[in-house]
């Protein structure tokens, strides 16, 4: 069983910061979850709205801003409190986590897919960065074009796509939402084709399973290990990967 951290440990620290990315490393994440967003000058930064005025000092639009602007606002946390943390980009949180951990990079109508690529490879991360292309084929196709090819992970909709995506090269992992996980049938139907199975527990749609489990109810986590996922997002990897040791299933 494999945990990604999501926007980093962000259950604790900054989203999207180098120290959320850290702390997710150091509790045993497999990967982290990140979001990227285009500067004025044509630098990809780690920022998952398209404004900063939730997550920092500042206010604006990222692509009306340069990076040397970006690193005169602090991030906040959750409650805004102020950290003495700046907006990272993505090339120095790769470089950073090089040979230590996995990247999923979302960035769908964010970044183009050659801007991203050409970072990513840059790095020498292409093994280590999965690229998520939602249950878009064209991206997916698009990716899969580039020489030599990164991992794309796609977001699988129904068994028709679950067999589709097997016949993909490099396709390893496909995201199945909370609600088709806890059917079960989907997250079958992906393992049957060879692929493993992955799913997101935020509070998110309803479920409050990522809440529940910091006040010491794992009753959602239970749920999700009895549908055959191998794969969990989290923003408190520390707790799910404590409890999954305690399950025996780390």
């Amino acid at each position: 069983m494999k945990v990604f951290a999501h926007r980093g440990f962000s259950g604790k620290y900054p989203e999207n910061t180098m120290l959320a990315f850290k702390k997710a490393e150091e509790v045993g994440c497999y990967g982290i979850e990140l979001d990227v967003q285009l500067t004025k000058d044509d630098e990809i930064v780690i920022m998952h709205d398209e404004t900063i005025d939730r997550t920092t000092t500042g206010k604006g639009k990222v692509k009306d801003l340069t990076y040397e602007q970006l690193q005169s606002y602090r991030l906040k946390l959750a409650d805004g409190t102020v950290t003495n943390h700046t907006v990272p980009s993505l090339y120095d949180a790769l470089v950073a986590g090089r040979g230590k951990i996995f990247f999923d990079l979302d960035f769908l109508n964010k970044v183009s897919p050659k801007e991203l690529y050409d970072v990513v490879k840059s790095c020498g991360m292409l093994d280590r960065v999965f690229f998520y292309t939602s249950n878009n084929r064209d991206v997916l196709q698009n990716i899969l074009d580039y020489s030599p090819a990164p991992i794309p992970y796609p977001q699988c909709e129904n068994e028709e796509h679950a067999d589709f995506l097997s016949q993909q090269p490099g396709v390893m992992f496909a995201q199945i939402s909370l609600s088709k996980t806890l059917n079960g049938g989907l997250s079958t139907a992906i393992s049957s084709k060879g692929l493993f199975v992955s799913t997101n527990m935020l509070d998110m749609n309803g479920y409050t399973y990522d809440t529940q489990m910091t006040q010491g109810n794992y009753t959602g986590v239970d749920l999700i290990l009895s549908k055959g996922i191998n794969l969990i997002q989290t923003d408190h990897p520390q707790l799910l990967d404590a409890y999954l040791k305690q399950r025996g299933k780390r």
